[in-house]
């Protein structure tokens, strides 16, 4: 911000008396003493914009442009959400850590994040294995966080119209006898004689 600070006291010329204020010319005779800021001219005792926005400035009577000294708080604005300067909150990617600066940028921790696979609820690191929902095939957790599954037709076995997986037992019709489900699809029942 250019800061034009005027005094007019004497009647021809104004002197600038702030560091970095340029002196601006004016026939004399008003005696007034004036601040001007950015081209905008303001009077004794009027406010002036602050350029950092939280504290509070006015024109004085020497034509310097007097401002409050007090600490501005920043805020930083990052994936939609406003935070105050110094907190803390999780970086977009779920694994860093980010902070709100004084002034007002976001600086995050860079490690790097290790992949996770979610399945049917459930979380997974990579190199996982689990078995996937039908019951017959094997899912495993990839390195990008991906799931893979093998994609083999599921074997089951029928007996007298009920559905049984491999390995699973069950009686036999004869109600003596005790069947299994073959990997293969095939069932096998015992052979005893019943009483």
């Amino acid at each position: 911000m250019k800061r034009l600070c005027l005094v007019f006291a004497m009647p021809v010329f104004a002197a600038a008396i702030a560091a970095g204020c340029v002196p601006v010319v004016r026939d004399g005779g008003g005696g007034d003493t004036a601040c001007v800021v950015d081209g905008v001219e303001y009077a004794v005792g009027d406010p002036v914009p602050s350029q950092d926005g939280c504290n509070s400035c006015s024109c004085a009577e020497d034509g310097q442009v007097m401002c409050t000294a007090i600490g501005c708080v920043s805020t930083c604005d990052y994936n939609g959400q406003t935070h105050m300067q110094g907190d803390t909150f999780p970086s977009t990617d779920g694994c860093n850590t980010c902070e709100c600066l004084p002034d007002g940028t976001v600086a995050c921790t860079e490690k790097a994040c290790v992949a996770q696979c979610e399945h049917n609820g459930q979380t997974y690191l990579p190199g996982d294995s689990f078995p996937a929902g039908d019951g017959c095939n094997t899912c495993s957790c990839l390195e990008d966080g991906s799931v893979a599954c093998t994609d083999a037709a599921c074997v089951t076995c029928t007996y007298m119209g009920v559905v049984y997986q491999p390995g699973q037992s069950f009686p036999a019709g004869d109600g003596c006898n005790t069947c299994t489900c073959a990997p293969d699809g095939t069932v096998g029942c015992t052979k005893i004689a019943c009483p």
